[in-house]
């Protein structure tokens, strides 16, 4: 199982806020480029980072803080927030972005996002799935759109896509416990998919059970920034 520490940027901070509550963010103190030579440091290979201007504004905003950690670490960087057009995708990579997490684009053109699939390869896209309720949500987690999470997940994987991170809106920054009817429910219907599980990790045990139920990738925010679990815990899900 590969394990992804998020990142989330926002108004020059590393910051937490859950479940897109943008009146209670919570700044860590430390720096973007400091917790990426932290992960580095630990054995992680990939980190996700999240540009919350990006998403509040509809264009990336933080493309600097990519730039920075992809010069002076070698993590594969995962990248989301704000990438709606050809030039945001086109920034995101040439920043040094490894993979996109394509969400707002999918719902508002699917047929653009069909075409990075075909330009840049299915190993390079990310459908980013948030989900409510078992079913889809937008406008910064304010509007259901009344479409089955398992649905809009199928409509793409049938068009190519491969990587699909869903997050739970109950779950989000809670680290309360992930989803896990979600994720079993997600893997029976779509076994073909990688899933990376994205919301309320909180100990050990949770990964192990994410790994039970079939999830490819987890990723872990406030526990990380948190301390709730320690990098060095993580070790045996790092080697195998």
């Amino acid at each position: 199982m590969d394990i992804i520490p998020a990142i989330s940027m926002y108004k020059g901070n590393v910051v937490k806020v859950a479940q897109g509550n943008f009146s209670k963010v919570k700044v860590y103190e430390e720096q973007p480029l400091d917790i990426a030579l932290r992960i580095e440091d630990a054995g992680f290979k990939r980190v996700l980072l999240i540009d919350l201007d990006g998403v509040k504004k509809g264009v990336i905003v933080n493309y600097t803080t990519i730039e920075m950690i992809s010069r002076y670490t070698q993590l594969m960087i995962d990248f989301s927030g704000g990438v709606t057009n050809d030039g945001d995708i086109q920034l995101a990579f040439g920043s040094g972005a490894t993979r996109i997490a394509a969400g707002r684009i999918a719902l508002d053109q699917p047929d653009l996002l069909n075409q990075w699939i075909i330009t840049y390869g299915r190993s390079k896209i990310i459908l980013s799935a948030d989900s409510k309720e078992g079913q889809i949500i937008t406008g910064e987690w304010k509007k259901s759109l009344e479409i089955r999470t398992e649905d809009f997940i199928r409509r793409f994987v049938d068009r190519g896509i491969h990587l699909v991170k869903c997050t739970d809106y109950h779950s989000h920054g809670q680290a309360k416990g992930p989803a896990f009817p979600l994720y079993r429910e997600l893997k029976k219907e779509i076994p073909e998919m990688s899933l990376i599980a994205s919301g309320g990790v909180r100990n050990i045990g949770d990964i192990e059970e994410l790994q039970k139920i079939g999830a490819n990738s987890v990723i872990i925010g406030k526990a990380l920034h948190e301390d709730l679990i320690p990098m060095k815990d993580l070790q045996a899900f790092l080697t195998t």
